[in-house]
C-alpha cells in the first residue's frame, strides 16, 4: 500500500513538471487587432500583452518587418491563465495600402515567444485613361465624341460622377453617362461630344470624382484636330449641250460625276428633270445613282415628249445627295426642233413583176446536176425515161429553194429627208 502510494505521488510531480515546461516560454496576443482585420485609417497603435513566468526582458513590435519603439504601459496589468507575469505593450505605425504584417517578439529567461497576423487597409481611388491621347480629327462644325475609361482602382466600391471641359478649337462638351457606381477593380467606358468650333486643335478633358470620396479624383484628356470641310461637288454634263429634234421623242443624254475631294464615301444622287418650251415631259432611267469620288461617270437618259409647240426648248437636270454632306449640281439641254422627218419609198422600175424570168438570171455550177440560179438553189435529179401514149418521156424531179421556202423579194428606193441623226 506504501509502494503505490509513492508511484502514484511521483507520477503526479512528474505530469505537473512536464507542464509547467511546456508553459514556460513566454508569449504574446495582440489586443487591438485580430487577424485579417480591415482597417480604415492608416495610422494605426497596436497593442498587445506578454504573458511569462520570468521578468519579460525583451518586448519588440514589428510592422511590416520594420520595428517600431514598444512602450510597456502602467496601469492594472493583465492576467495570463497559468502565467505568473502579465504587461500591456503599445506600439505605433502607419499601414501600406493592401496587406500589412503585425509581429510581436518577447522573452524572458526561458527563451522568446513570437505572435504574428495580417491586417489590410485600403484607400479609395479612381483612374481615369487616356490622361493624354489623340482623338480623331472631326471637319470643321461637326460634331466628334470619344470614349475613355473610367476604373476603380482603390479598395472600396463607389459612385462616380463625371463632368467634361472643353478648350480650344472644340465647344459644347457633355458626357454620357453622367455618374456610375463602380465596384473594386470595375471599369465603366464615358463618351465626351463635341463639336469642332473652328479650325485648329482643342482639348477634350474627362474628369472623375468619388461622391462618396469628394477628394479622390482623376481626369483624363485627348487632342482633337479640327480640320477644314472637304469641298463637295456633283457636276451633270449633257452629251450634247445643243440637240436638235422632231415631233414625238427625243432620247437625250447626261453624265453625272462626283467632284468631292472627300473620297472615302459614295453619295447617292437623286435627279430631277425640269423643262420648257417645247418639250412637255421627261422622264429619267435611272431616277437616282451612286456615284464615289474618282469613279466614271454614271449616265442618264431622259426619254422626252416633243410637242412642236415652239422650236426651242430645254431639258435641265438635277442631281442632289443630303450625304456625306448636302450638295447639288444640275446641267442643261438646250433642244431645237427640226421639220419633221420623212422617209420615201418607191419601188417603181426595181422589180421584175410577177414572174421571174431565170434566164435572165446569173447561174452557177454547183457540183453534179446542182445550180445557184436567181439566187437560189436548184437541184435536178433525173427519173428513168418511160413511154406513154406512144411517146417516150424523161421525167426530172427538180427542186428550188425558193419553192421549199416561199417567199417574194422586193427592190425599193429608200430616201430620208429629215435632219442628221
Amino acid at each position: 500500500m506504501t509502494r503505490l502510494y509513492f508511484g502514484s505521488l511521483c507520477g503526479l510531480v512528474f505530469a505537473l513538471s512536464s507542464n509547467l515546461a511546456v508553459q514556460s516560454l513566454p508569449y504574446g496576443t495582440f489586443t487591438s487587432h485580430s487577424n485579417g482585420q480591415v482597417v480604415s485609417n492608416p495610422a494605426i497603435t497596436v497593442t498587445w500583452k506578454g504573458c511569462s513566468n520570468a521578468t519579460q526582458s525583451v518586448f519588440q513590435t514589428y510592422i511590416n518587418s520594420v520595428s517600431r519603439a514598444t512602450t510597456q504601459l502602467g496601469g492594472p496589468q493583465p492576467r495570463c491563465p497559468d502565467y505568473t507575469i502579465g504587461k500591456n505593450y503599445s506600439a505605433s505605425g502607419t499601414l501600406t495600402s493592401g496587406a500589412n504584417t503585425l509581429h510581436i517578439h518577447i522573452c524572458d529567461v526561458n527563451g522568446c515567444g513570437d505572435s504574428t497576423i495580417t491586417v489590410y487597409y485600403y484607400v479609395p481611388a479612381i483612374s481615369v485613361t487616356p490622361h493624354t491621347g489623340t482623338a480623331p480629327s472631326v471637319p470643321h462644325r461637326t460634331a466628334g465624341n470619344y470614349g475613355f475609361s473610367v476604373y476603380n482602382s482603390g479598395g472600396f466600391p463607389a459612385t462616380a460622377s463625371f463632368s467634361a471641359a472643353c478648350s480650344g478649337a472644340i465647344t459644347s462638351c457633355s458626357v454620357s453617362p453622367g455618374s456610375a457606381s463602380l465596384g473594386v477593380g470595375a471599369s465603366t467606358p464615358a463618351t465626351v461630344s463635341y463639336t469642332g468650333s473652328t479650325v485648329g486643335s482643342g482639348v477634350a478633358t474627362l474628369t472623375a470624382t468619388y461622391n462618396e470620396y469628394p477628394t479622390v479624383t482623376d481626369n483624363g484628356s485627348v487632342n482633337v484636330s479640327v480640320t477644314s470641310n472637304p469641298i463637295y461637288a456633283v457636276s451633270v454634263t449633257p452629251l450634247n449641250p445643243t440637240q436638235s429634234v422632231t415631233v414625238g421623242t427625243a432620247l437625250i443624254q447626261f453624265d453625272i460625276s462626283n467632284n468631292s475631294q472627300d473620297e472615302s464615301t459614295p453619295s447617292t444622287f437623286s435627279l430631277t428633270p425640269t423643262v420648257t418650251g417645247t418639250v412637255s415631259s421627261c422622264s429619267l432611267s435611272p431616277a437616282s445613282v451612286t456615284v464615289s469620288p474618282g469613279d466614271p461617270a454614271s449616265r442618264v437618259t431622259a426619254t422626252c415628249t416633243i410637242t412642236g409647240s415652239d422650236s426651242v426648248g430645254s431639258v435641265r437636270v438635277d442631281a442632289s445627295t443630303s450625304s456625306p454632306a448636302s450638295f447639288s449640281g444640275n446641267g442643261t439641254t438646250n433642244v431645237i426642233v427640226t421639220s419633221t422627218a420623212t422617209i420615201a419609198v418607191g419601188t417603181t422600175g426595181r422589180n421584175r413583176g410577177t414572174t421571174i424570168d431565170r434566164d435572165n438570171c446569173l447561174t452557177i455550177a454547183a457540183g453534179q446536176n446542182a445550180a445557184y440560179e436567181c439566187g437560189d438553189l436548184r437541184v435536178i435529179h433525173a427519173l428513168p425515161a418511160t413511154v406513154t401514149m406512144d411517146k417516150a418521156r424523161g421525167p426530172s424531179l427538180i427542186y428550188n429553194s425558193r419553192h421549199a421556202n416561199p417567199s417574194a423579194l422586193l427592190a425599193a428606193d429608200v430616201t430620208y429627208n429629215g435632219p442628221t441623226p
